[in-house]
């Protein structure tokens, strides 16, 4: 993402995504909050969408890295789960999240 390196650490995603269980765990209750408004669980813990073509401020810079972070460390682990299950360390990832 190319907000994600403006951003620094200190966003806690543990309510939407486990990154540590293996394989991670995306908590989706927590994102569609009893299924009345999507995504009222994200807007609860943090914060507001920010309204188009409005100032980007650090939180929405804070918000990427965490997302970015989350993604690369479920990632790694899903990589590690599958060369310990194989045994293969052959290994090669593409797109545009890494």
């Amino acid at each position: 993402m190319g907000l994600a390196p403006y951003g620094k650490p200190g966003v806690d995603l543990s309510h939407f995504i486990d990154v540590k269980a293996v394989p991670y765990r995306v908590h989706t209750k927590q994102l569609i909050a009893n299924g009345a408004t999507p995504f009222a669980g994200m807007t609860a813990r943090l914060g507001p969408p920010r309204a188009a073509e409005s100032d980007i401020d650090e939180r929405h810079k804070d918000i990427a890295y965490a997302v970015q972070d989350a993604c690369e460390t479920a990632m790694m682990n899903v990589v590690r789960m599958a060369i310990e299950k194989t045994g293969c360390r052959d290994i090669c990832l593409a797109g545009a999240w890494l």
